[in-house]
């Protein structure tokens, strides 16, 4: 997705409520993995990794290993990795997704990129591998604090001596001088002249580190022989060091100085590094084909003991780059200072699925003991976000997230109070576009009272939209969306000209009716509906209505009743689907044709022992978001055995819910539970 900088504010319309209406800048286009995208959502700390040493470090299979390797320690250490390269594509990649850093692991031709060659990569959709350089400048623009990698370029060994000096200076050095960004890694590469490179960091004021001793690591080895600028004993106060630097705008990078935690012998690494260096002179081997000639002889001459070292030091570095990444975001101040700046740096690009219906505050009281109506009781009191509406576009979002697509857009209505900010900063964080909500006075509130048993005393549901508050879902609204889904909580008014507005462009609608007596507020649309998904009780509901019952029809059965209210969902040219959810005995299936015909199918949930069932709430929620997000991702393909794999894999979705007190899954439980589900 490109990445786009993301304003909100609030504009009045005539004669209307105040719409949440999105400024977008558009900034240098940037590509975010699902679980870069993801951790900037949320606000995680996330970690850099450069692709030099993917492209040009080791030969495959070796350097995809080794990538897999340092990402799932920088995972293992809470944070997430963002493998940064430019892809064919021309564009930098933040992230890089399992089959794309397979490409790129095998691709023959790839440019080395610097500061001065990322132009050419983009300019001309080349691949491009950075360095340490030129993975700074994209991950400042990204708005990523710490960078790992190896070991971090310098000044060259007779780049100032001799009667034809090089002055060959790595853009590292000066990219560290200009661009606040940490990098951590095993201190200078030993084929460099360290004394000058430290020189040459002062120059540029860098401030410069070592974790745990006082002497200059020098990659291969632990001890250069220098003393380190600075030192520090622990990753937090590396940490304050850097907010410290961030806060007084200091502007220039910091290197953070590990360590080698299996170095090479001493006398051996000096050895190999004279006889590199005299081949090097011999063949006239310069510019930046200097260090990948000397690490590759060093590596020979060792007898391959350099390049395990290098995979042990850029896994260590890892490591404490990802604790180095959590140690800052534990500082309230940076914490506070950054964290918008992430969240707010991606755009999840235009949301496949717009959702309308209620986004609300369940707040649910306990009694401890035995309910004594009258009086105050002791107990417990929880808040939590709910909304049929924001349930669905959650569970489409998090879907999109863990497993792709383009997400979920909520059109709503939004109190503006404590509860309304709350569930604007919810939605953002995680992704759900706003950009069609509307601000009202007072949130939606749904307040119940339990006894000690958890068993419903009485509860007051403060729900109702009505037509002044928010405006029928317009064709100019849906031209973008793949799809509509409309729950129960809209009005009569809304469900109709929104149905007939989408039936006009060819989106497919989805409407879940929420309950009894909501679930026939959509009877007079249905024609224009393409799939609803009742329970028993609402399609006998919706039935009665369509066949003018004054009352329910005890003697018909769900399936004369889902089959009565497919009937009247039939248009010539469709296909339409009644999806009545039977609880713990699955789903029953019926599909209405063009030409009239009805066919109907029971689909079993998975085997689902009852004794992990923790809370059934939310479970209809997150069938109807999770049919519509599988529905989306099979390209719109609305006959019956499409159906039939996405009521499944909904099926499977909701197990997951009900095992959690939760009314719909997050991304972790998702990574989680969900393949425990089949």
């Amino acid at each position: 997705m490109l990445a786009q900088i993301r304003i909100r504010c609030t504009i009045a319309p005539v004669g209307g409520s105040p719409r949440m209406v999105r400024w977008r800048h558009s900034g240098p286009p940037m590509k975010f993995s699902k679980e870069v995208r993801y951790a900037m959502k949320t606000a995680q700390p996330i970690v850099a990794l450069e692709s030099t040493i993917i492209s040009h470090g080791m030969p495959y299979p070796q350097n995809i290993e080794c990538a897999r390797q340092v990402e799932q320690v920088v995972r293992e250490n809470g944070a997430t990795p963002a493998t940064i390269a430019i892809l064919e594509d021309g564009v930098p990649h933040i992230g890089l997704e399992a089959d794309e850093l397979e490409r790129f692991a095998k691709l023959k031709q790839v440019r080395k990129c610097s500061r001065r060659d990322l132009a050419l990569s983009i300019g001309l959709k080349e691949p491009g591998a950075t360095t340490v350089a030129s993975t700074m400048i994209l991950a400042k623009r990204a708005n990523i604090p710490v960078f790992v990698t190896g070991g971090c370029g310098g000044v060259h060994r007779m780049a100032f001596d001799g009667a034809s000096p090089t002055t060959d200076v790595s853009a590292d050095l000066t990219e560290l001088g200009r661009t606040d960004i940490t990098v951590v890694c095993a201190g200078v590469k030993s084929i460099l002249d360290i004394g000058r490179t430290l020189e040459y960091l002062e120059t540029q004021g860098v401030t410069v580190l070592t974790l745990g001793q006082s002497r200059f690591p020098a990659f291969f080895t632990t001890d250069s022989g220098i003393d380190s600028p600075a030192s520090v004993s622990t990753i937090e106060q590396a940490a304050a060091i850097i907010d410290a630097n961030q806060l007084y705008n200091l502007e220039s990078g910091m290197l953070l100085a590990v360590p080698n935690p299996n170095p090479m012998d001493a006398a051996l690494h000096d050895q190999i590094i004279t006889q590199a260096l005299k081949s090097m002179e011999d063949l006239g081997i310069s510019g930046k084909e200097v260090t990948p000639f000397l690490l590759d002889q060093v590596n020979k001459l060792s007898g391959g003991e350099s390049l395990a070292s290098n995979i042990t030091l850029v896994k260590h570095n890892a490591r404490v780059g990802a604790q180095l990444a959590r140690a800052l975001w534990k500082r309230p101040a940076y914490y506070k200072r950054n964290a918008p700046n992430i969240s707010a740096n991606i755009d999840s690009g235009f949301p496949d699925i717009l959702v309308a219906g209620i986004a609300s505050v369940d707040i649910t009281g306990t009694a401890k003991d035995e309910f004594v109506s009258g009086t105050s009781n002791p107990g417990t009191v929880h808040e939590n976000l709910g909304g049929v509406g924001r349930n669905i576009a959650e569970i489409i979002t998090n879907m999109s997230v863990f497993r792709g697509g383009g997400g979920a857009s909520l059109m709503t209505v939004l109190g503006s109070d404590m509860r309304g900010e709350r569930l604007i900063q919810h939605c953002e964080a995680i992704g759900i576009d706003l950009d069609l909500a509307v601000r009202v006075d007072s949130t939606a509130t749904y307040l119940s009272l339990a006894d000690n048993k958890g068993n419903l005393i009485a509860a007051v549901a403060d729900m109702e939209v009505s037509d002044d508050d928010l405006l029928p879902v317009g064709e100019t609204d849906l031209r973008n969306y793949k799809m509509l889904v409309i729950e129960g909580n809209m009005t009569p008014n809304f469900i109709g000209k929104s149905c007939l507005n989408a039936h006009k462009l060819a989106v497919p609608v989805l409407f879940e009716p929420v309950s009894v007596a909501k679930s026939i507020r959509a009877v007079d649309s249905l024609t224009y509906i393409t799939i609803v998904t009742p329970n028993e009780l609402e399609v006998k509901a919706m039935a009665s209505a369509i066949r003018g019952d004054k009352g329910t029809v005890e003697s018909s059965s769900v399936l004369d009743d889902a089959i009565c209210v497919a009937q009247r969902m039939r248009h010539p040219g469709q296909i339409k689907h009644v999806v009545v959810t039977l609880g713990s005995e699955g789903v029953l299936l019926v599909s209405v044709m063009d030409d009239g015909s009805v066919e109907h199918r029971k689909i079993s949930g998975p085997d689902f022992p009852q004794e992990r069932v923790v809370n059934c709430s939310g479970a209809g929620d997150t069938l109807a978001g999770a049919l519509a997000w599988f529905l989306v991702q099979k390209d719109l393909h609305l006959d019956v055995e499409a159906m039939t794999y996405g009521i499944e894999h909904a099926m499977e979705l909701a197990c997951v819910t009900i095992q959690t007190e939760r009314t719909v899954p997050s991304v972790a439980l998702l990574h989680e539970l969900l393949p425990k589900v089949v």
